[in-house]
């Protein structure tokens, strides 16, 4: 018998070597924004606050060595997925989320605005919500759920961690579990559009 994975739904993850030298003072950043800058992403149902269309994280030179080696990383993500020599457009954007205890992010996905978009861990404190991404495939199959089997996975549940990178096309839809902790997790979240002329 011959197998074919066909259409896959392709998420990489990678870890930042250097996290622990630049969370402190990028944590630091956040919360200073935070008193200074209005919430942003007016058309969500959460209320998570984000600097979605008010603070470009891409402007902010504290972010410099951080969003260096995220576009390094996209690019890898975007030659194996098929965006071989393809520039980003030069305009990136770029925003924090910050989860406070009963905040969480309804499914949505970024379709309209990019072609890739990632999500960074800045801190991840256990329990404060994995990030749940959906199957594209159409409804009506009857779920044959094994957790050995990826086949059979209709979501899939990424824990966050401290430092981590997840990339992913922008039009899986995904969401954020509700944090339910009394601790609170930074996220940044970025959108890159492929420039095709």
């Amino acid at each position: 018998m011959k197998t074919l994975t066909l259409f896959p739904t392709v998420i990489n993850i990678s870890k930042n070597p250097n996290h622990n030298q630049i969370e402190k003072l990028l944590v630091d950043e956040c919360i200073s924004v935070q008193e200074t800058t209005s919430q942003g992403g007016k058309n969500w149902y959460s209320d998570v606050y984000n600097t979605c269309g008010t603070h470009n994280l891409m402007d902010n030179v504290k972010f410099k060595s951080l969003n260096d080696w995220i576009i390094s990383e996209v690019q890898q993500y975007a030659n194996m997925i098929g965006y071989n020599q393809k520039p980003f457009k030069t305009k990136v954007s770029g925003w924090f989320n910050i989860y406070d205890k009963h905040d969480y992010q309804e499914v949505h996905d970024h379709i309209d605005y990019s072609d890739i978009s990632i999500i960074y861990y800045l801190t991840a404190p256990e329990g404060t919500g994995n990030v749940i991404f959906y199957s594209p495939e159409p409804k009506g199959v009857k779920s044959v759920f094994d957790k050995d089997n990826p086949y059979t996975y209709s979501t899939m549940s990424i824990q966050p961690e401290a430092g981590t990178l997840v990339m992913f096309k922008s039009n899986v839809k995904h969401g954020v579990q509700q944090n339910k902790t009394n601790k609170q997790k930074i996220s940044l979240a970025y959108n890159f559009e492929i420039l095709w002329h």
